[in-house]
């Protein structure tokens, strides 16, 4: 048993220390506060070494802590955006406006995955193997001021190809309906020889 050089309490020492466990305590916490600043870029550097070799053991903690915590965490963001709704849409906005180009590629990754079940990378291929045009029309890609739609079928979610919007919009608007465009076909093939009405 050892006496605490600072509350004069025995205790149990686990090696050389001179003060105990409740007194280490409160002396890290005032040596941190009184050195902050000079330690800031050190500990900093320590905490972001430190996340990297046990990421895998932090993900698991933080999803199990999510997991058992999920009506806290609600309520708490809930709150705090109520508190701070209009620095977040400051925030958001100014963050938006300096990282444009990763918003729209994140947005579409999440897009591809969330509406369609597919990957970026293989949305990608299937672009490659339409020649980066158009399946409808034949426009290309870099004709197109918007990025080409995934076509799908609306029953079955399968995936038909890409579409630029104007083709796109056009079977949405025909309803997907093949006897549709076929009557609207020998629409077309039937008046446009016909002489216009004076």
């Amino acid at each position: 048993m050892k006496i605490c050089v600072y509350c004069n309490k025995k205790f149990e020492p686990t090696g050389r220390q001179k003060y105990c466990s409740v007194c280490r305590l409160i002396a890290i916490k005032k040596y941190y506060k009184n050195n902050k600043e000079n330690n800031k870029e050190y500990y900093k550097k320590y905490n972001k070494k430190y996340y990297k070799n046990n990421k895998e053991y932090y993900k698991k903690y933080n999803k199990k802590y999510y997991k058992n915590n999920k009506e806290h965490y609600k309520k708490s963001n809930k709150k705090y955006y109520k508190n701070n709704k209009e620095h977040i849409k400051k925030y958001h906005k100014k963050y938006y406006k300096n990282n444009k180009e990763y918003y729209k590629k994140y947005y579409k990754k999440y897009l591809l995955a969330k509406k369609y079940n597919i990957s970026f990378e293989q949305y990608t291929q299937i672009l490659k193997n339409q020649n980066y045009s158009c399946a409808i029309c034949g426009k290309h890609r870099n004709n197109c001021k918007k990025a080409f739609a995934v076509d799908h079928n609306h029953k079955t979610k399968q995936i038909r190809g890409l579409l630029c919007q104007q083709c796109n919009t056009a079977l949405g608007l025909l309803k997907d309906n093949p006897k549709i465009l076929i009557r609207a076909i020998k629409y077309l093939r039937t008046n446009n020889n016909l002489k216009r009405i004076k």
